[in-house]
């Protein structure tokens, strides 16, 4: 079991798995027919199972625009039909937008993205629907600011807004219309397209060629071949244009088979129909009035259906909106012998499970032989379980799980089964779990947090924090009730802990294992990590320190750093240990006392020596970080660059004039000063003017090799300092390091674009920019990257390295 929080404070090595893609949507058309036809089927038609349930099984919002208030009912009851029909643990949102369409044009629809690669996708290299890739990850894939549907409506479409299905012989019903669209937006819709010469498939796709999207997995010719098999259809050829456009496609699900009695066809007429064919049910077979003709091309005058229908509801069962989940925590080790090892599974399913098709299956040849057990349901309703006799295992093993659901779909955990197994071994842990945590050093708030990440090769049984007010004082301990989850974190408070301005909290963070050894681990290894208790004073509207008079320390709070002259240099500043140690021992930082107040052309200006571990290709190593608040320390932005003694070739060069394997043995002296200038506020700032902002310094180390240390003086800010470096763009671009979002502010709200690259100089991803970009960085994996801002004639602006923790 792995147990992830928020920072890793030690970045090993990159590694660049086969990324999550997003991808265009594919709108789909819905258009009227002028003939009259009269068919009214509501949503009481099968039995009152949607008209006599207010129960809904997904959560979808919708974001209206342009609507009249009797537009906006029917499309919500049309909503609330969707909601009871599918299921899904991430709420949907839709765009909804009424406005001039083109002629005979009711709607249109699409996802607004689709999605490969992503965690749990059943088909990899297939691009899915994203309300559909967020129900099967399980979590939000798109920003907070997105929606997953995106659908239009006709605002000159002479409409009727009743939920009864009883429209007039002279009105388009808008609930039908909606489901329908909705329905596009949630994945009914191919990716195909094509002219009057061929027919390609993967269209819309950017970066990946040839990526279907999980739809069109199931679209067969009247011989049952797949019209993606580019053995039976060339892409993009005339072979492919002929089958999609001689009425012959169906849909090859053996769930619409199973309801239907054959796989039913699929709306496929010459010459191709753009933003409608392929995309639809038949309308010759499924016609007005037939229960299954919601998703048919064209709604006529008077025609109502109120139900998805039993085809389509196949149809999206086998897309994946009919899904069983399984969980497993990976047993690793057998320790104890005579004792049985339980195997237990969690399944969750949107249809009824059969408890006599889950399977474990165990082989210690690499599955050249194996060995099934039939698993049996526990007193908790959604786990599964078999206990082996101890003797009865192999030594070493691999395993997975299987589970054949009532519709005859086979699911694996993991996924690749015997080509990506689990393992057991009749083995003993010795090994303690691994701690990883930022230090809090500075206590602004009453109420605070530490948060860490904690990981074990087994499973964790107690996470606890012990804590003392003075370094010599009695320890407390306070423990952490925890799931697996993603983020771990000790809520304190400083009252309850006793605390008051400038006392210190002393602190380490400590794990157990579950294994026969109870392996423990703490963090940091030896001694307790410092975090200063300040209140912050009021504002002032400049700084001016050199640190050679009293008063400068009553402007600032260290924490394990000091003041001091020191060899080879004829003034004060603020400095490290020299050396400066390694781990949590050599974490050091500073913060300055008053918020500034800002001025429109406030710059932050010092001079430093950084001789300390430099950077690599692949690492950053120990750095040097500046960061701001303007909210009294609940968020920090980054202002200026991570240093090390890589950022200047004086420092990179004396650092490596005397190297042995612990670290640098040279030491500093008053020529290699530098004077940093950095920018507070301005057009590409999150900062404006008469904002009150605190600012600290932070001096991070690892584990590896140390050098002589930093060393700051001379640090002002206002009035008088003159700017000898300019803004190299008009971007601003924070937090960094990264943990879930990263911002960018495109102050000139120029047609910019950025390109994440790997080190190598691989591109992992690009997007548009706007004037404020989100970038959720759940795609990247924790390391190292480029980030290059090209203007709108593709020329480099900007490029800046970001780490992903």
């Amino acid at each position: 079991m792995k147990i992830w929080a928020y920072l890793l404070l030690i970045i090993p090595h990159i590694v660049l798995p086969q990324s999550i893609q997003f991808h265009p949507g594919e709108k789909t058309i819905c258009y009227a027919s002028d003939k009259v036809e009269n068919t009214h089927i509501p949503a009481s038609f099968l039995g009152g199972r949607l008209a006599n349930t207010t129960e809904t099984s997904a959560e979808i919002s919708v974001s209206y625009n342009g609507f009249t208030n009797e537009a906006r009912i029917a499309f919500q009851y049309a909503v609330d039909i969707w909601a009871q029909t599918i299921t899904s643990d991430v709420p949907i949102r839709v765009t909804a937008n009424w406005s001039q369409l083109g002629p005979g044009v009711l709607g249109s629809a699409s996802a607004t993205s689709t999605v490969s690669n992503f965690e749990n996708a059943p088909e990899k290299d297939t691009r899915y629907p994203l309300a559909l890739a967020e129900k099967l990850a399980r979590k939000q894939l798109n920003f907070e600011s997105q929606s997953e549907v995106s659908a239009n409506f006709n605002s000159q479409i002479d409409w009727y807004f009743g939920i009864d299905a009883n429209p007039p012989s002279d009105q388009y019903d808008l609930v039908s219309v909606v489901l329908h669209e909705i329905g596009h937006g949630l994945g009914f819709s191919a990716s195909f397209g094509a002219n009057a010469q061929i027919a390609a498939w993967g269209l819309g796709n950017t970066g990946q060629p040839n990526t279907p999207i999980i739809y069109d997995l199931y679209l067969v010719d009247r011989l049952g071949n797949q019209l993606i098999d580019e053995d039976v259809y060339a892409n993009n050829s005339a072979e492919l244009l002929a089958a999609v456009t001689n009425n012959s496609v169906s849909y090859g699900s053996s769930l619409a088979e199973d309801v239907y009695g054959t796989f039913p066809p699929i709306f496929a007429p010459n010459p191709w129909n753009g933003g409608s064919s392929i995309s639809h049910l038949d309308e010759s077979v499924f016609p007005a009035g037939n229960e299954n003709s919601l998703m048919s091309p064209q709604f006529g005058l008077g025609e109502a259906i109120h139900l998805p229908g039993e085809v389509t509801k196949a149809i999206f069962s086998q897309l994946g909106w009919v899904h069983t989940f399984i969980d497993h925590d990976e047993i690793v080790f057998a320790e104890s012998p005579g004792v049985p090892v339980r195997f237990l599974i969690k399944l969750e399913s949107d249809s009824l499970i059969n408890a006599s098709n889950t399977e474990l299956i165990i082989s210690e040849d690499n599955f050249n032989t194996s060995t099934i057990y039939n698993l049996s349901q526990s007193s908790n309703d959604d786990l599964y379980e078999i206990s082996i006799p101890y003797e009865d295992l192999p030594d070493e093993s691999s395993y997975y799980f299987r589970y054949t659901s009532p519709e005859g779909r086979i699911y694996q955990f993991p996924e690749e089964g015997f080509n990506n197994p689990l393992s057991v071994i009749k083995e003993q842990d010795n090994e303690g779990p691994s701690i990883s945590h930022v230090p809090v050093s500075f206590i602004l708030q009453e109420e605070f947090d530490i948060e860490f990440s904690v990981e074990d090769n087994f499973a964790i049984d107690t996470l606890y924090i012990e804590y003392k007010t003075t370094e010599n004082g009695d320890s407390n301990y306070k423990g952490l009730d925890f799931e697996v989850s993603e983020t771990e974190k000790f809520e304190l408070n400083k009252s309850d802990l006793g605390l008051s301005e400038d006392d210190t909290l002393f602190y380490k963070i400590h794990a157990l294992d579950v294994s026969v050894n109870q392996n423990t681990s703490s963090f940091p290894q030896a001694g307790f990590i410092r975090g200063r208790v300040i209140n912050i004073s009021e504002q002032v509207d400049f700084y001016s320190l050199s640190f050679d008079t009293p008063e400068a320390g009553d402007s600032l709070v260290l924490n394990n750093l000091k003041m001091e002259t020191g060899e080879g240099f004829s003034s004060m500043a603020i400095v490290s240990d020299h050396p400066y140690k390694n781990d949590a021992q050599g974490l050091a930082s500073f913060i300055l006392k008053h918020p500034i107040r800002l001025k429109e052309d406030s710059k932050l200006s010092f001079d430093e020596i950084l001789l300390i571990e430099p950077s690599t290709e692949i690492v950053i190593n120990d750095y040097l970080i500046i960061e701001a608040s303007s909210d009294n320390g609940n968020t920090w932005v980054q202002v200026g660059e991570i240093a090390d003694a890589s950022n200047d070739d004086q420092w990179l060069m004396r650092y490596n004039s005397n190297v042995e394997a612990s670290g640098s043995l040279a030491t500093g002296d008053a020529s290699l000063y530098k004077q940093r200038e950095i920018d507070l506020v301005g057009q590409a700032l999150p900062f404006s003017s008469n904002d009150n902002l605190i600012i600290r310094f932070s001096f991070v180390v690892n584990s590896t090799v140390n050098g002589w240390g930093i060393r700051i003086d001379n640090l002002k800010i206002g009035d008088g300092i003159v700017s000898a470096v300019k803004s190299e763009s008009p971007i601003l671009i924070y937090p960094n390091p990264v943990y879930e979002t990263l911002r960018i502010n495109n102050a000139k709200s120029e047609n910019y674009k950025m390109i994440i690259r790997a080190l190598s100089g691989q591109e992992i991803d690009h997007i548009d920019l706007s004037e404020n970009t989100d970038y959720k960085t759940q795609k990247l994996q924790p390391g190292i990257y480029l980030l290059e801002i090209r203007d709108e004639r593709g020329k480099t602006i900007k490029t800046e390295k970001i780490i992903k923790k």
